[in-house]
């Protein structure tokens, strides 16, 4: 039996932390948190669920709990030495709310009337102005200290504060006087008193604090070099040439190297620092990184958590860990952009940058660029990687992609709170990417999200990480915002390329694209008429685009004809749209499934292509009152398009589709078969398709076994269990090949293309698959647990051949799987391995494989390692 069950059971469940992953990421509102459905009210004693993540309450000094929804009260946690809050402020003290100034024009301004952060950072603003007094109304309880066991012999009691039983306290207002800082101007970060102010206190906190090392202080001293004062070159200088030096000799084929992550903001530093100084002290640093980088990247133009492994792979190969990581990779790519302007454009670095370029481009006009290799989010943002992307689009010139990802990045600058693991890096490339759109864009967007910066901010000028509210994991607790934000202050002064040095190019947005921008972040379509719904179908959003045509799914109203109709629009947008109302509510059309599938054979746009194949998804039913009713979906009536879809799917078009994204989206609509999709494949896990044509179905089968997605691969290998001996013939060099071979992209769903083409060679019992099979149970890293029964199952086929891997398998693999697994893991890999214990003594026959790969004339593909020694700049241009 093939591995599908298995396959599926590791997607699904990967699957959850995926969509919860996807959550954290997307700008949705935060009310929507089931675990706490209610504020606990401090005044009672209540406690917040998890205290342990203050937020910096802005130039007050004062850190606060807050709960993750509406809140409308903050509970002190500490107050900063020598803060406006010191001695005012106590801890365990309550803010209820700001009698002075009222800037909400409240009735009863000693409470709270909206969201505690926001009306809180509001009246900040407003007494900074002038400088002067900020009035609150605080509880304040009587207290106790508390002994606190220690953790271990070595950690000394502590003690900590706690509310005195009974509850006894009172309100008292509370008076903090703020400095004067200005008045943010309409126009802000352009012509404003206020930002000048900031960003002399900002520069001033950075210099004070001194560079250490790390990504946020890779980011200060850029946030120094913006400022354009030559005062803070020496310290900026000697942090660069330190780690500019530290950078040489890096080797993707030694010893010497570096993460992805700080690689990426290490080069940034490096290339703006030499392009605004030219200190060839530094160079030879940037040529080693960046070289380093661009040798380490997947074949699909991305990188992971960690450089590929090319010592194991060659150049071009898969990406390390479990595969790409968006958010990593995009600084990368815009800092080896920015090497290519340093002169460093050797033929590694622009192979990179072109292959980043192609990858993300997929991802115009279809949705948000997501975590990995997965398909467009449906939302603005997505911890700043559409951000990232408006500015490596923009270096790169291409007014098409920037546009998009500029107004996607405008939408999100109502939200940009969520963020996989935190949102340190959404703040990072927000308004730099707005700044893109012009002036009035990066104020629009400065606007928007001033109620955040304005709490960062603390009395030091300083700015620090604010964690995220909900319940989500993070990664950058004590990191430094400061040089973030002073980079978002000095957009104007155009100093550095991230900050806009080269004019953006793309024309500035209007004002009416402007406010076309923003109300696609507040658009609600519940009340619409249908005729209205029709008309934004045509929206530059996809994700406006997306809400209308869920909408219309609920409507009673027959639109098959007018949604034909629009397919023909002069407006792309309304194209895209239609193809995406059709899969709401096509109502079982064929005439709509033909005008679909015409358009997936025909269309010269790929976006449209894309989009026309996602309406024949075949749509689950859902319990959701609010989804879309499947039922007036195209429903059954997709399936007749499987033969035009099987065609399709076995083209490769290296012009338009060099990694073939849209056969892959055709291998995951007909054969997926998990539980955590709104879709079911038409054949889930392969079941459904003897009956298919093979003179179309083989064709198809050799595109998805060569697609550089390894989720493509495991989805339709899980045909192959449907297929005679002779349907398999024309297979096995494939098969082979794709058991052999990881996929460039797609390892967090690989598995199963391994585990179901070294099945097929161990049932047929080909020689070549017994290594291949060994290899796959000894790797190590994402999916191992998966891998261990699965290998177990494939081996058992080769009887008595595998007594001489017997013992080595026992002890490298069975014995620490079963000490270290689930039980219902440990028994399928003890029946796994009962399996080859059951069959050790049967002699089996086997054959090879290479007739089949002589007979199809595939060849073993070569390993491209980098050259020894690397080439300077000017013997290899």
């Amino acid at each position: 039996m093939l591995q599908g069950k298995n396959r599926n059971r590791a997607c699904w469940l990967f699957g959850i932390l995926l969509s919860i992953g996807l959550l954290f990421t997307s700008q949705l509102s935060w009310a929507k948190d089931a675990k706490v459905v209610t504020e606990p009210d401090y005044t009672k004693g209540e406690k917040l669920e998890d205290a342990s993540r203050p937020w910096a309450l802005g130039s007050t000094g004062a850190f606060g709990n807050i709960w993750h929804g509406d809140q409308r009260m903050i509970q002190i946690e500490s107050v900063a030495v020598g803060s406006p809050a010191e001695g005012q402020l106590n801890q365990l003290d309550v803010i209820l709310g700001v009698i002075s100034p009222n800037s909400e024009k409240s009735e009863k301004p000693d409470r709270f009337s909206r969201e505690a952060r926001k009306a809180l950072s509001a009246a900040i603003t407003e007494v900074e102005k002038a400088g002067g007094k900020l009035v609150l109304n605080v509880w304040r309880p009587e207290t106790t200290s508390v002994a606190v066991p220690s953790r271990g012999k070595k950690d000394k009691p502590t003690t900590k504060l706690v509310l005195k039983e009974p509850l006894s306290a009172k309100l008292v207002q509370v008076t903090l006087t703020l400095p004067k800082k200005g008045t943010f101007s309409a126009t802000s970060p352009w012509d404003c008193e206020k930002t000048e102010a900031l960003i002399a206190d900002a520069a001033q906190a950075i210099a004070t604090k001194g560079l250490k090392g790390g990504i946020d202080d890779d980011l200060n001293a850029l946030g120094l070099l913006a400022t354009g004062d030559e005062k803070y070159l020496p310290l900026v200088r000697n942090y660069v040439q330190k780690i500019a030096t530290d950078s040489e000799g890096l080797d993707v084929m030694g010893d010497k190297g570096i993460g992805s992550w700080a690689g990426g903001y290490r080069n940034l530093l490096l290339t703006e620092y030499y392009l605004l100084t030219k200190d060839e002290k530094v160079l030879p640093g940037i040529k080693s990184l960046s070289e380093y980088l661009a040798y380490g990247q997947s074949g699909c133009g991305t990188w992971s958590h960690g450089i590929s492994n090319v010592k194991l792979y060659g150049l071009h190969g898969p990406s390390a860990a479990y595969g790409a990581m968006n958010a990593a990779s995009l600084p990368i790519a815009t800092s080896l952009v920015l090497a290519q302007r340093c002169g460093i454009t050797t033929k590694p670095v622009n192979d990179a940058v072109n292959l980043s370029r192609a990858f993300y481009l997929y991802y115009v006009d279809k949705g948000t660029i997501p975590y990995g290799e997965h398909s467009p989010a449906g939302n603005f943002d997505s911890n700043g990687k559409n951000s990232m992307a408006a500015v490596l689009y923009d270096l790169l010139g291409d007014k098409e992609a920037t546009r998009y990802y500029v107004r996607m990045t405008l939408a999100s600058s109502y939200n940009r709170e969520g963020g996989h693991t935190g949102h340190y890096f959404a703040w990072q490339w927000g308004a730099p990417a707005a700044s893109r759109g012009g002036p009035l864009a990066a104020a629009a967007f400065a606007q928007n999200t001033r109620w955040f910066t304005e709490l960062e901010r603390r009395a030091d000028g300083s700015s620090v990480y604010q964690y995220q509210l909900r319940n989500d994991p993070h990664k950058y607790r004590g990191w430094d915002t400061t040089g973030q934000r002073l980079m978002q202050h000095c957009l104007p002064r155009k100093v550095l390329y991230i900050t806009g040095k080269a004019d953006s190019c793309i024309t500035p947005l209007t004002d009416a694209e402007i406010k076309e921008t923003l109300a696609a972040a507040t658009f609600q379509p519940e009340k619409l008429p249908v005729s209205e719904l029709l008309l934004v179908l045509g929206n530059w959003s996809p994700v406006v685009r997306g809400m209308a045509a869920e909408k219309l799914g609920q409507r009673d109203d027959d639109l098959v004809e007018p949604l034909i109709a629009m397919l023909d629009s002069p407006n792309r947008h309304a194209r895209y749209g239609a193809c995406t109302a059709l899969r709401y509510c096509g109502r079982n059309s064929q005439k709509a499934v033909d005008v679909l599938v015409a358009k997936i054979e025909n269309d010269k746009d790929m976006t449209m292509r894309y989009f026309a194949v996602n309406a024949l998804f075949l749509q689950r039913g859902s319990k959701d009152p609010n989804a879309a009713d499947s039922s007036r979906a195209l429903g059954g009536a997709v399936k007749s398009a499987v033969p035009a879809l099987l065609k399709v799917a076995a083209i490769y078009d290296p012009e338009q589709d060099i990694l073939r994204m849209l056969s892959g989206q055709i291998a995951e609509m007909l054969f997926y078969g998990g539980r955590v999709q709104h879709y079911i494949g038409f054949f889930p896990n392969g079941k459904g398709t003897e009956n298919l044509d093979r003179k179309l179905l083989v064709p198809a089968l050799k595109a998805w076994f060569a697609n550089p997605n390894g989720a493509v691969r495991s989805n339709a290998s899980s045909v192959l269990n449907y297929m005679g001996d002779k349907e398999l013939e024309p297979l096995w060099g494939d098969i082979y090949f794709m058991s052999k071979y990881k996929a460039l992209a797609g390892e967090m769903f690989a598995n199963g293309a391994r585990a179901n083409g070294t099945m097929m060679l161990a049932k047929h019992r080909f020689e070549e698959g017994l290594p291949l099979t060994l290899d796959y149970l000894y790797e190590d890293g994402w999916g191992k647990f998966t891998r261990v029964p699965s290998a177990f199952n494939s081996l058992s086929n080769y009887g008595s051949a595998l007594k001489p891997y017997l013992e080595e398998m026992r002890n490298r693999e069975y014995e620490r799987f079963v000490k270290s697994r689930e039980p219902s893991e440990v028994k399928r890999c003890k029946e796994a391995w009962q399996k080859i214990l059951d069959n050790i003594d049967n002699k089996v026959e086997l054959r090879s494989i290479q007739p089949f790969l002589d007979a199809s004339g595939m060849k073993e593909p070569e390993k491209v390692f980098p050259p020894k020694k690397v080439e300077s700049p000017a013997e290899n241009n």
